[in-house]
């Protein structure tokens, strides 16, 4: 498999580490399309895979001669690292692949708080910190080593930037001198989607649990719509603030991430 419309920069994870504003500051640049999809997943998730190199060129925007990006936080999750860096090389991408990251409990704390907001677990503080067990997979998507070996098996440190979420602006700085962008300053906002994200319903729970995530590729577009309409709903309000949260973590899973 071969790629004619290639990613100029690949933002890989971690999740809840700051690359939605990363895409935003980068989307808004002149030199980079503005019309591919933010999350392609293309390397992450089979369905897409198996539609090809022309569906990856169609998720990123292609053809309009601007610089394309893809910034797909799943690609250094747990569950998809090993195949995203596998179909990275197979696809022969000649693209830096930027890593994002923050203080690993604060991240793990951060992504259960997510899924609160969005109904997937429960709201009581004791149920959502029962969440954070060791193998949990906030807990496991915050193991940056065992998530990024895959990576770094197969490529060169030095086509990677890692980027501290505290530090952005230096971050900035090292993302445009990857794609060979002169400095200039960033957008002063940030961005924060997940925050605008709608909630599941019990419904979409119990599906999303075992494991139908997202609907195949050959469920036609109203059906998704009447779908999520369905199956979806406001955000949580009343989730647990993140120092709660954080306090109440357990101690096995906090010692776990504080020496891996």
């Amino acid at each position: 498999m071969t790629l004619g419309d290639s990613p100029a920069l690949v933002v890989a994870g971690f999740m809840k580490c700051a690359t939605t504003t990363m895409y935003t500051w980068l989307a808004a640049q002149p030199e980079f399309s503005s019309t591919g999809s933010k999350e392609t997943n293309f390397l992450a998730h089979d369905d897409l895979w198996r539609q090809g190199p022309s569906r990856y060129a169609e998720l990123l925007g292609a053809g309009g001669g601007e610089l394309l990006l893809d910034v797909s936080p799943s690609y250094l999750s747990p569950e998809f690292t090993e195949r995203a860096a596998t179909r990275f090389v197979e696809l022969a991408i000649d693209a830096p692949v930027a890593v994002l990251y923050r203080d690993p409990v604060e991240r793990a704390v951060s992504h259960l708080r997510h899924q609160v907001r969005r109904g997937r677990v429960a709201v009581d503080l004791d149920a959502a910190a029962a969440e954070l067990t060791a193998d949990s997979p906030y807990v496991q998507a915050s193991r940056y080593r065992n998530c990024l070996e895959p990576w770094l098996q197969r490529l060169d440190p030095d086509r990677m930037v890692f980027i501290d979420q505290a530090d952005l602006a230096t971050g900035w700085r090292s993302v445009l001198a990857a794609v060979g962008l002169e400095w200039r300053p960033p957008p002063t906002e940030s961005a924060n989607v997940a925050s605008d994200l709608p909630a599941y319903s019990p419904l979409a729970r119990a599906l999303v649990d075992r494991g139908f995530s997202r609907p195949p590729a050959w469920v036609p577009a109203w059906s998704r719509r009447v779908g999520r309409r369905l199956l979806l709903r406001s955000p949580v309000a009343s989730a647990p603030p993140i120092d709660a949260i954080r306090d109440a973590m357990p101690s096995e899973s906090r010692a776990l991430l504080d020496t891996d």
